[in-house]
C-alpha cells in the first residue's frame, strides 16, 4: 500500500510539471531528452537507491522530463523525474515486485517548452543469487560440492537455494575456457554433489541458472 502511494503522489507530480511546461509548447517535437536506466537490478539487501540518468535539453535550464515505471503485472510502480537536472534517485525495496518494469515516457520540455521526444527503458529487477564450491581428492576421485544461496527479503540476508538448476563446469589448467561437466540440480537442503574419476589438476566451479526472480551466478574456483 505505501509503494502504490508513493508512485500515486510521484506520478501526480509528474503529471503536474508536464502540465505546465505544456502551456507553451508546440505540437511537434524540436530534439530529444534520453533515459539511461540499468538493465539489471539485483536485490541483495533492504534499500538500494538507484541512479537514473537524462541527456538533452530536457536536463538544463528550466528543462524538464520525466518517465512512468510501469511493473509487467502490477502497472504503475515507480516515477523518474528530472526537473533542469540530468540524475534522480529510483528507490527500490526488497520488498518492491520483482520482474520487469517499462520506463515510458511521461512528457519532456526544453528550456524554451519545446517538446522533446523521449525513449523506451526496460529494468529487470530480481533476487541476487550466489553460489559457493568445495572440493577434495582421494586418490583419482575428485568429489564436488556446491552450494546455491539467494537474497531473502523474509530474513534480510542470504539463504540457501533448494532445487536450483545448475552445472558443474571444468577448465584444464593452463587455459581460459571453462566447459560444462555435468547439469545437477541442489537438494532440499540447497546442495548437491558430484564425484569424478581424473587423474589431472583442474580448476572446477558451480555456476546455477537465473530464473523469473533470482539472477544466475557462478562461484570461485577450486583446484583439484
Amino acid at each position: 500500500m505505501l509503494r502504490r502511494t508513493l508512485a500515486t503522489l510521484g506520478a501526480s507530480a509528474l503529471l503536474a510539471g508536464a502540465a505546465l511546461a505544456a502551456t507553451s509548447a508546440p505540437a511537434s517535437a524540436a530534439g530529444s531528452c534520453t533515459l539511461s536506466a540499468p538493465a539489471k537490478v539485483s536485490i541483495w539487501k533492504p534499500y538500494q537507491a538507484i541512479t537514473l540518468r537524462a541527456s538533452g535539453p530536457c536536463t538544463y535550464g528550466s528543462g524538464w522530463g520525466g518517465w512512468y515505471g510501469y511493473h509487467s503485472t502490477q502497472g504503475l510502480s515507480a516515477v523518474a523525474s528530472f526537473d533542469h537536472t540530468s540524475s534522480t534517485i529510483w528507490d527500490v525495496y526488497d520488498w518492491d515486485d520483482l520482474g520487469g518494469y517499462t520506463w515510458r515516457p511521461g512528457g519532456a520540455y526544453d528550456s524554451s517548452y519545446n517538446e522533446l521526444s523521449q525513449n523506451t527503458v526496460s529494468t529487470s529487477v530480481r533476487l541476487h543469487g550466489a553460489a559457493w564450491i568445495s572440493s577434495y581428492r582421494s586418490g583419482s576421485i575428485v568429489t564436488l560440492t556446491g552450494t546455491a544461496l539467494t537474497y531473502s527479503p523474509t530474513t534480510e540476508g542470504f539463504v540457501k537455494r533448494a532445487y536450483a538448476a545448475g552445472q558443474f563446469q571444468y577448465r584444464d589448467r593452463g587455459t581460459s575456457t571453462w566447459r560444462t561437466l555435468v547439469g545437477v540440480k541442489t537438494g532440499s537442503n540447497g546442495t548437491v554433489r558430484f564425484q569424478l574419476r581424473n587423474n589431472v589438476a583442474r580448476d572446477y566451479r558451480f555456476a546455477t541458472y537465473s530464473t523469473p526472480t533470482i539472477w544466475d551466478v557462478v562461484s570461485a574456483s577450486t583446484t583439484r
